[in-house]
C-alpha cells in the first residue's frame, strides 16, 4: 500500500474506536478542593473515553506543584463520571510539598454554559468547578515501535509543553510529558521524563519514551523516532494536526464555523442532525464511520450519505 494512503487510512481508522461526545470535547479551566487547598485545574476532554487532568497550585498556597494524569470519562444524560487508571500515578513537573494521588470526580455538565460542577471522588476532598475555554490543541498520528505500530495523540498545552498519549490496538496504553519545538520546516519532540520511562497502564510491557524529528509536509509531519532503550535504531513517525469542535443543540454547526477552519483535515461533531450540506460547499471531502464501514461525501453532491446523525464525529478535508 502506498505510504501516503496508509497514513491517511490509519489516521482515519482511529475514529472507529472513539465515540465522540461532541458536547463535552475541549479545554476546561477552573478549580477543585482537596487537602492541599483550593487547586488550579486544566482539564482536556478529547472524546467519550479520555481526559487529561492537569493541576497546579494557586498563588495563596505556600508551596508550588504542577502535575497531570489521565482520566477515563463516561458522559451520559448530562452527567460526567471521571475515573482514574490503575497503575498510573500523577507525573509531577514541580513538587515542593506533599505527595499527590490521582482522583476522579462526579459532575453535572451544563449544555448552555459549558460548565462542569460536581464533587471530587475522595472523602477528604470537596467540589470541582470548571468552564470550557477553547478547543483542545491536538496532533494525531502513528509510529512504528518495538511493540508494534502504535497510535499517538499529543495534546499541546502551550508553545512548548505537551502530553504524549499512546494507544496500542486502539486501546489507551499510557502517557508521557514531552516538549514541542517548531520551526518553519520541522517539528522536534523531546521527552521530559527523568528516566525516559513512559507512564503505562500495562507494567508487563516496557513502554519507553523517545525523541522524534519530523519534517513538515503540507498539513502533516513525517520523520523518525528513536527510543531511549535502543537509541541507535530509528522508526517511522507520522503526525497530523487536527481540530475538535463541540457544538450543543442550541449552537448548531454553521457555514461560518467551516469557513473559519484552516486547510487540511479536521475532526468535528454536533449533537444536532445535519441534513443541509450547503454549509460544506467550501470543503473537499467528508468522512464518517457507519457501523462497519467508512462513508465518503465529496463536494458537488457526490457521496454515499445525505445526512450526519446527531452525536456523531466526522472528518472533513478543506
Amino acid at each position: 500500500m502506498d505510504k501516503a494512503i496508509f497514513n491517511l487510512f490509519f489516521f482515519l481508522s482511529f475514529l472507529v474506536n472513539i465515540v465522540l461526545a461532541s458536547e463535552i470535547v475541549g479545554k476546561y479551566k477552573g478549580t477543585y478542593s482537596c487537602p492541599q487547598g483550593v487547586t488550579n485545574l486544566e482539564l482536556d476532554i478529547f472524546d467519550n473515553d479520555l481526559a487529561i487532568f492537569r493541576f497546579s497550585n494557586k498563588e495563596k498556597l505556600s508551596f508550588k506543584f504542577n502535575g497531570y494524569y489521565p482520566l477515563k470519562i463516561d458522559y451520559r444524560d448530562g452527567t460526567i463520571t471521571a475515573k482514574t487508571f490503575k497503575g498510573i500515578a500523577p507525573y509531577m513537573f514541580v513538587n515542593e510539598g506533599t505527595t499527590f494521588g490521582d482522583v476522579g470526580f462526579n459532575a453535572d455538565f451544563n449544555l448552555s454554559t459549558y460548565e462542569i460542577n460536581g464533587t471530587i471522588d475522595f472523602s477528604s476532598c470537596g467540589g470541582i468547578n470548571l468552564k470550557r475555554v477553547s478547543d483542545s490543541n491536538l496532533f494525531v498520528g502513528h509510529y512504528d515501535a518495538p511493540q508494534g505500530n502504535t497510535i499517538s495523540l499529543i495534546n499541546l498545552y502551550d508553545d512548548l509543553n505537551a502530553t504524549w498519549i499512546f494507544y496500542r490496538a486502539f486501546e489507551f496504553a499510557g502517557v508521557t510529558p514531552v516538549k514541542f519545538i517548531f520551526d518553519e520546516s520541522s517539528l522536534t519532540i523531546e521527552s521530559l521524563t527523568e528516566f525516559k520511562t513512559a507512564h503505562s497502564i500495562n507494567n508487563t510491557v516496557n513502554w519507553v519514551s523517545g525523541n522524534a524529528i519530523l519534517e513538515k509536509k503540507d498539513d502533516s509531519y513525517e520523520g523518525e523516532i528513536r527510543f531511549f532503550n535502543n537509541y541507535n535504531k530509528r522508526y517511522d513517525y507520522f503526525l497530523k494536526r487536527v481540530t475538535q469542535i463541540g457544538k450543543n443543540q442550541e449552537d448548531k454547526l454553521k457555514q461560518s464555523d467551516i469557513d473559519a477552519l484552516t486547510a487540511g483535515w479536521h475532526l468535528l461533531g454536533t449533537s444536532s442532525e445535519i441534513d443541509d450540506f450547503s454549509i460544506f460547499e467550501n470543503i473537499d471531502l467528508i468522512w464518517k464511520f457507519d457501523g462497519d464501514r467508512w462513508q465518503v461525501y465529496a463536494n458537488k453532491g457526490v457521496g454515499s450519505f445525505d445526512k450526519i446523525e446527531k452525536n456523531r464525529g466526522f472528518w472533513i478535508k478543506k
